[in-house]
């Protein structure tokens, strides 16, 4: 396959990692005052003409999704009015977390930011990769950290998002696409695997760090904590200790790799592209006037696309695609609304790709990936995380009926919440967000899997109330046939066998009969004859 590698004029990615925060339940305000001094809530990173626009971009969503994602600021006065300054200066005011916990709902969303003083501690930064063979660096680029966030969503569900930045000076796609593929693996896709170094620091300071370190070294007091145990050798006793949340089960099955949500942009004059096969020459003019550049090849702006999205090197005769495989790719996950600018949304991946430079890619469109569509991406994302949560609780681990009966109504309430709170079938009412919302959706598949979890929860609570419903059933009929027969020889012999009946004797008799009937209601439900139901 012939060489390509265009020029690049901008780039940024948000590297995300899902995991199991901790800030939650009757210690949320507790655990929010532990987080002084590394976070603050995220309104705190924007001057104040950036927090501004930032406040306004959340009129792209429908004010009952603008409530869940952003409800700080759901009672905001409008842009230009007369409490709009107050309510600026009001948010400003506010700098520590719990501050905001005790106003945001347990069912909301919660919005924290990193310190500058923390992000200092690990700048500059450079990232490398060395060959294990020969100890050189076999890649090695500049890059900035230029804010980190923690969005916390209800039900313990949270997001790490990093966003870094390669500097423009020689920019390529192929050094993006490398960059990607380095910076994105958490842990190692097996034994022996080499992985990158996050390297912090000047000459003898210098400090490398994995990737996985650096997530740690984000996520402390905010992930949930796991006891671990190591097994008893010999005879020794073993002391307990915290495992980090990365290397936990959830950790290691949900957060392989960071998800990549990137943006590139072309140059001014793509020397690099080539004007398509069918001879088109130059778009219109902007709304600006400014003549625009030769439309790309199709093939090339696909090319790139797939790409960037998979971190391959489609030089590499290992990572060819077979052509009706990057078909169907294009066709089912692009998203072509505009000639300046394409999208490509995997499961794993989302890209954004400036193809021609206008006022519009170079400064509306960032802005709008960031800002807009970010938070879009966060909330499918959440639902697909919050699907699987609910998919794994389906499994039952014990043959206690009562026990999964009250189980299975559990997780009927809490997937009839989740339903109520965060599903939604139109977000924005713009056609554009509506159709990004969709095209989210499905690259992460949740459309199927929320009809999944849907169907069997209401089958396993179904078969569970019918069985409990059978059991109640035959232990009536039971206490009927004994008990009737009782009740009618009572009703004729009793006054001929007791002549005097005193109150306590009525009472000892009530209650010696109710007893009895509990008793073969526990015996019953227990059925200590059974070992299985």
């Amino acid at each position: 396959m012939e060489a390509c590698n265009p020029d690049v004029e901008e780039h940024f990615t948000m590297l995300i990692y899902p995991f199991r925060h901790a800030v939650s339940g009757s210690r949320r305000e507790q655990l929010l005052r532990s987080l002084d001094g590394g976070w603050t809530p995220w309104w705190n990173r924007f001057e104040r003409s950036q927090l501004e626009r930032a406040v306004d971009s959340t009129y792209f969503f429908l004010p009952f999704v603008r409530e869940k994602l952003f409800p700080e600021i759901n009672t905001f006065s409008l842009l230009g009015s007369s409490g709009w300054n107050d309510d600026v200066q009001r948010l400003l005011a506010q700098k520590r977390p719990a501050a905001i916990g005790r106003t945001v709902s347990p069912d909301a969303t919660l919005r924290l930011t990193c310190t500058r003083d923390r992000l200092e501690q690990l700048r500059p930064l450079r990232l490398e990769f060395r060959d294990a063979d020969k100890g050189e660096a076999r890649f090695s680029t500049e890059f900035e950290l230029c804010w980190v966030d923690a969005i916390l969503f209800p039900h313990r569900i949270g997001f790490l998002v990093f966003k870094v930045k390669l500097p423009a000076a020689d920019l390529t796609v192929r050094k993006v696409a490398d960059f990607l593929y380095y910076i994105r693996l958490v842990h190692p896709p097996r034994l022996g695997w080499m992985m990158a170094d996050w390297v912090s620091g000047i000459g003898g300071s210098e400090k490398r760090r994995k990737t996985r370190q650096i997530v740690e070294f984000f996520l402390q007091d905010l992930a949930v904590s796991v006891p671990y145990r190591r097994p008893a050798v010999m005879g020794s006793s073993s002391v307990p200790r915290q495992l980090s949340y990365s290397l936990t089960d959830e950790g290691q099955s949900y957060g392989q790799n960071l998800r990549l949500y990137t943006y590139v942009r072309f140059p001014e004059q793509p020397s690099t592209l080539q004007p398509s096969a069918s001879g088109a020459t130059t778009l219109a003019e902007d709304s600006l006037g400014v003549p625009l550049a030769s439309d790309p090849d199709p093939a090339l702006i696909d090319r790139v696309l797939y790409e960037l999205a998979t971190c391959a090197d489609l030089n590499a005769p290992d990572q060819a695609p077979h052509p009706a495989y990057v078909e169907h790719i294009m066709k089912e996950n692009s998203i072509a609304i505009w000639k300046n600018w394409q999208a490509l949304t995997l499961q794993d991946n989302v890209v954004f790709l400036g193809i021609i430079s206008t006022r519009f890619t170079k400064d509306y469109l960032p802005e709008n990936i960031e800002m807009d569509y970010l938070p879009l991406y966060l909330l499918a994302f959440y639902q697909r995380q919050r699907l699987i949560v609910l998919s794994g609780e389906l499994q039952r681990s014990t043959s206690k009926l009562y026990r999964n009966l009250r189980d299975a109504r559990s997780l009927w309430r809490e997937f009839i919440a989740f339903r109520n709170h965060y599903w939604f079938s139109e977000v924005t009412g713009g056609v554009q967000g509506t159709r990004l919302y969709k095209n989210f959706q499905s690259s992460l598949n949740i459309p199927c899997l929320y009809e999944e979890v849907s169907e069997e929860i209401a089958e396993i609570q179904d078969y569970y109330e019918q069985q409990a419903q059978r059991k109640s059933d035959v232990l009536l009929n039971v206490i009927t046939v004994v008990m009737l027969p009782a009740s009618i020889l009572a009703t004729i012999f009793g006054a001929a066998i007791i002549k005097e009946v005193s109150w306590r004797t009525v009472i000892e008799t009530s209650a010696g009969v109710y007893f009895s009937i509990c008793a073969v209601w526990a015996v019953w439900r227990w059925r200590p004859w059974e070992s299985r139901e």
